[in-house]
């Protein structure tokens, strides 16, 4: 019974290290004063960073699926811990760093009656700010 609150407490301690260490991230990668040229700049900048956390895992969870092997005393395949291992930065990066470098939203469509994030975002919908305004795939 000690032992089960002990592990308890460690995991909700750990979450919330985790919630503060995001919300610091948060305010550490928005600055409302920057101009329009430099916040597209980063976030063209942040945006690769994006593909490289969605091509390089999404290669690794392609490769470990012709694995055989097990990796886990219990027999769980190596494609679901290298699944659940790929999608933890992504995860990351999707709520933490994919956001516009101005005002920290997420990249939204402006248009009424859409919903989910842009990946190709040519302003944020919040402050207007350009994001990707010369992507030729761009969505607004």
């Amino acid at each position: 019974m000690i032992i089960s609150f002990a592990v308890v407490a460690l995991v909700l301690t750990i979450a919330a290290s985790i919630m503060v260490f995001m919300v610091h991230i948060r305010r550490w990668l928005t600055e409302p004063t920057l101009s329009d040229k430099e916040a597209a700049r980063r976030f063209a900048k942040r945006h690769s960073l994006g593909l490289w956390l969605a091509v390089v895992p999404g290669i690794g969870f392609f490769i470990a699926g012709f694995l055989p092997t097990k990796l886990t005393a219990s027999g769980v395949p190596a494609w679901i811990v290298v699944g659940v291992l790929c999608f933890v930065p992504l995860f990351f990066y999707v709520t933490v760093i994919f956001r516009c470098p101005k005002c920290g939203a997420h990249p939204t469509s402006s248009t009424p009656g859409t919903t989910g994030l842009l990946i190709l975002p040519k302003r944020c919908a919040k402050c207007k700010a350009p994001l990707l305004p010369e992507h030729r795939w761009g969505q607004d």
